[in-house]
């Protein structure tokens, strides 16, 4: 049941929205993560992809990095202390603790005192891949796609909620309001106030690039998470940093040859990588057959387990009642007729078993193991009781094999 509720679909929703990512090896190693300008991709293989036949809808992500200490927001939150604590170079950095719903968080400082943020300049094919949330007014996802680009306002996002895409899971989720006006600094001044034109519940790639790479804590840790259009954050932040790109394959034939000329290419420039929606695949059935094999193991050592146990029953039931199938042969029945016997009754106790078993197995799967894995986001409860069926089968013709042999012993 634990291995047949495994959801490839919605794992995969929530990791990736194209067929492949691509970003400097760092964004994906969970150890390092997207932090500074050196993590970002070269101009070199940014060139690679637009000229890698077989590919469509190329979207362009960036993000600021730790080194973009000229750029601040002031979206309404009071940093209560500040902090300092040394980062990997031995270097005292200043930490802000701000205080949203009661909840402590920590946000990394800019030169001029005020949250650095995460903050994302995103094109216009990765602006169509957003999943909204609510919107100002109510607007459409058209109107939302239209005014964003004119510079004039901001979105905020928060990591998805693997089991109600609609809906984000991290703390303290959203931190501001629809509406809400943000104001963005360069070097001490004031760049822009900014309106909150909508709230996008993001998946990994629209904040690193791999699942579980921290980045992004690194640079701009619990404050808001901002995105702007390409050009207002081009303007923002000197000499912007590719965080990623995404892009389909036109066809299933053309993976094959995206997938190779992206391996040769990754193989001479290890700095950079990428992922593919069926690496994601191969890993999540990888997972599953490791669940089919234990949990295989299981069940068939159990079933064995339970058919021997049966049939040294049906042989210790015949061998304990010779003095009354004696008596039935001294009144007329026959050999055959014995054997019939034991059958039958052989089927009835396997019949019964089987039935209860099942039954059982029906209500621990939709009790205590639906329950169970309502805790796990990338499962979807899905019934299954062919294990028990197979077993049961397996019992059922252990019948005929133990009978027989009970009554050559008789």
């Amino acid at each position: 049941i634990i291995s047949s509720s495994m959801d490839k679909k919605k794992f995969i929703s929530v990791n990736m929205k194209t067929d492949y990512i691509a970003a400097n090896a760092n964004a994906f190693n969970l150890d390092k993560g997207f932090v500074f300008r050196s993590d970002g991709m070269s101009e070199e293989f940014c060139n690679f992809l637009e000229n890698l036949s077989g590919i469509e809808k190329i979207g362009y992500l960036y993000k600021n990095t730790k080194e973009d200490n000229q750029v601040s927001f002031d979206y309404g939150i009071d940093v209560e202390k500040v902090e300092s604590y040394p980062n990997d170079d031995g270097v005292m950095e200043k930490y802000g603790v701000i205080n949203i719903d009661g909840i402590e968080l920590g946000a990394p400082l800019s030169d001029d005192g005020r949250l650095r943020c995460n903050v994302y300049g995103a094109d216009r094919t990765t602006l169509v891949r957003f999943q909204f949330g609510e919107t100002l007014n109510g607007m459409s996802e058209d109107e939302i796609r239209r005014l964003f680009m004119n510079g004039n306002y901001i979105i905020e996002g928060a990591v998805i909620d693997p089991n109600n895409p609609t809906e984000v899971s991290e703390l303290p989720g959203y931190q501001c309001s629809v509406g809400q006006k943000v104001t963005a600094y360069k070097n001490g001044k004031k760049f822009k106030t900014y309106t909150v034109i909508a709230h996008i519940p993001v998946i990994q790639a629209e904040v690193e690039a791999n699942d579980g790479a921290n980045g992004a804590t690194r640079v701009g840790q619990d404050a808001a998470k901002f995105y702007l259009p390409l050009s207002e954050f081009e303007r923002l932040y000197d000499n912007p940093t590719l965080l990623n790109c995404t892009f389909d394959a036109t066809t299933e034939d053309a993976k094959k040859t995206i997938n190779s000329e992206l391996e040769e290419y990754v193989e001479e420039d290890p700095s950079m990588g990428y992922y593919s929606s069926e690496e994601l695949l191969r890993a999540i059935n990888s997972e599953q057959k490791k669940l089919y094999i234990v949990g295989g193991i299981m069940a068939g050592v159990l079933g064995i387990v339970g058919i021997i146990n049966f049939m040294n029953l049906v042989v210790t039931s015949v061998i304990s009642r010779r003095d009354e199938f004696a008596v039935m042969e001294s009144i007329g029945m026959t050999g055959k007729q014995l054997k019939k016997m034991i059958i039958c009754e052989g089927f009835f106790y396997a019949s019964l078993t089987g039935i209860l078993g099942l039954v059982a197995a029906y209500c621990i799967g939709a009790t205590i193991i639906n329950q169970g894995l309502s805790f796990t986001w990338d499962y979807t409860f899905k019934m299954t009781l062919i294990p028990g069926i197979v077993i049961w089968i397996g019992m059922l013709f252990s019948v005929i094999f133990s009978s027989k042999m009970a009554m050559d012993i008789f």
